[in-house]
């Protein structure tokens, strides 16, 4: 039927509610009015059109130009938080946008002007402390809370899906691939037209391995989306899962047409699923392709959690040499923890002591450079058996849990100091080493995913060797389980294969050794020792009788 609108005003305000009137029906004729209620409040026709024409781009699964349509409504409208809030989701999927900081900051400040049920979903999509935070444990139950209270939304439903997707395994959920699959076709039946959930129930599929299900969502997927370069970094996943080399082929012709990102993660899905084959090609288009400094920056970075992950140190070391990935305490831990290389291992060390001996800075950000050292110093430190100055930078640690927020979020969450006290514990022998090392470990799953600036794939390590170290070696085993990501996989597959030898998987332990020398099949010379004790551990567990 037809739709209709109606407004009311005074009579000299006329084009005010032509424009209203307009706005009103635009919003109907796109199925949002009813769905989104008193959150479609602006002052400007324009602003809504752009919001519009974003949310079609969104849906279609092309976020580059959602986000340039999403910008545009923000830029006339900056109190138009619904358009701010789509932003916020598009960036969230990986899109660059200038100020992202400042977008977030205006939904989470303008959440009062929402209708109740997009404030809902907006308090799911950051979790109830607001943005910055990350997921974790907190944030997935308020998305499952407003999936409960809005069982015929699909974003409630796809919001689910996809934080189990992204952060399930890391958060210590060994389903997080049936909760994933069941939240994002919970989305997909709800909205059978929607790009996102289909696109992410793709990806599940090729990294299963059910080729038959690959096949269907692919077919679906391109009936909706044939163009995009999020479809065209999947097409190349689909077609290495399907051993298709035409479809391959064609996708990397594609990929050399597309911008830095699809290429980057096809190249992150080989890592993780396929061992290397057309990993250089990939990386190739990824750099060739990355246009402006910040797409320059990413596929350095990208190239070199490649080279480390192939055991090529040196080569990891010249692909990021001019840029500045954290100053100083980001190089020890690479090298502790992933066959790195820090030939100035003292001049580093001396650097970082200056640092931490030196008061407080006046200002916060000097404060929490200072913090960020002092936590990773003492991390690597204690890594390696040594407790030498531990005791003050500790205490400078547990003074930055009074700072407050403006120098870390949420007063400096106690993950990286409750991993120090547990660290010391145990290299010092002392009882409570169980019970500090099991409650950094519970902090680590249930606070979002940075704090001091360090990852979460080297606090997951840090754990995993900790609970090695009391004996615990089921728990060590089921850490190192816990995550999907590219950074540390070669180390993490080492270890997990070493512990699941010793805690009786034969095949778990195969599986894991088997990955690790196709990542590592070209190593430089310095890993080539791992790589031959990798390898004669595996033909040793192959030989054995079942």
């Amino acid at each position: 039927g037809a739709t209709q609108a109606t407004v009311e005003g005074p009579e000299d305000s006329l084009p005010v509610m032509l424009d209203r009137l307009t706005g009103e029906l635009l919003a109907a004729s796109a199925g949002e009015g009813s769905v989104h209620g008193g959150s479609l409040a602006t002052s400007s026709l324009e602003a809504l059109k752009a919001y519009l024409e974003g949310r079609a781009a969104h849906r279609g699964g092309h976020y580059q130009a959602a986000a340039q349509h999403y910008s545009r409504a923000v830029g006339v409208d900056s109190g138009f938080t619904i358009a701010a809030f789509a932003l916020g989701r598009v960036i969230e999927a990986g899109v660059n946008v200038a100020d992202t900081g400042r977008i977030h900051q205006l939904v989470w400040d303008g959440r009062n002007r929402l209708s109740p049920r997009d404030r809902l979903l907006l308090d799911a999509f950051y979790g109830p402390r607001g943005p910055g935070r990350g997921l974790s444990a907190e944030s997935l139950r308020a998305r499952e809370r407003a999936a409960a209270a809005f069982p015929d939304e699909a974003h409630a439903w796809f919001m689910v899906g996809d934080a189990y997707f992204h952060g399930g395994a890391v958060l210590g959920f060994p389903d997080w691939h049936e909760r994933a699959r069941q939240g994002l076709e919970r989305a997909l039946a709800l909205d059978s037209t929607w790009v996102a959930p289909i696109s992410h129930l793709t990806s599940l599929a090729t990294r299963g391995g059910d080729t038959t299900e690959t096949r269907r969502l692919w077919e679906l997927l391109v009936q909706l989306d044939s163009t995009s370069s999020t479809t065209d970094g999947l097409r190349y996943m689909v077609a290495a899962a399907l051993g298709d080399e035409e479809m391959r082929s064609k996708a990397l012709e594609r990929l050399a047409a597309q911008d830095s990102h699809a290429a980057r993660q096809a190249a992150g899905f080989v890592q993780i699923t396929t061992g290397v084959e057309y990993l250089d090609t990939l990386i190739a288009i990824m750099q060739g392709r990355a246009g402006t400094q910040s797409e320059r920056n990413g596929a350095a970075r990208a190239s070199y959690v490649a080279a480390m992950n192939r055991g090529r140190p040196r080569e990891a070391a010249r692909l990021v040499s001019n840029l500045d990935l954290d100053g100083l305490g980001w190089r020890p831990l690479r090298e502790w923890y992933w066959n790195g290389l820090l030939e100035d291992t003292t001049v580093v060390l001396r650097l970082a002591d200056s640092s931490e001996r030196a008061p407080f800075g006046l200002t916060a950000a000097e404060q929490r450079s200072q913090l960020l050292a002092a936590c990773r110093l003492t991390r690597w430190r204690l890594a390696r058996d040594d407790t030498s100055g531990v005791a003050f930078l500790l205490h400078r640690l547990e003074a930055g849990l009074t700072m407050g927020d403006s120098v870390v979020p949420d007063g400096a969450s106690p993950r990286c100091t409750s991993m120090v006290r547990a660290m010391l514990a145990v290299r010092l022998g002392r009882p409570d080493a169980k019970a500090l090392v099991g409650r950094a470990d519970s902090i680590l799953l249930l606070i979002p995913p940075k704090d001091y600036g360090v990852s979460n794939l080297v606090s997951r390590l840090t754990m995993a060797y900790l609970f090695e170290d009391l004996g615990q070696l089921d728990r060590a085993l089921a850490v190192f389980r816990r995550g999907t990501g590219t950074a540390y996989l070669s180390t993490t597959l080492r270890e997990e294969g070493r512990l699941a030898a010793l805690t009786g998987d034969r095949e778990g332990a195969i599986r894991a050794y088997v990955h690790y020398l196709e990542l590592r099949s070209d190593p430089e010379p310095e890993v080539l020792p791992e790589v031959e004790a990798v390898r004669n551990e595996l033909a040793r567990l192959v030989g054995e009788p079942e």
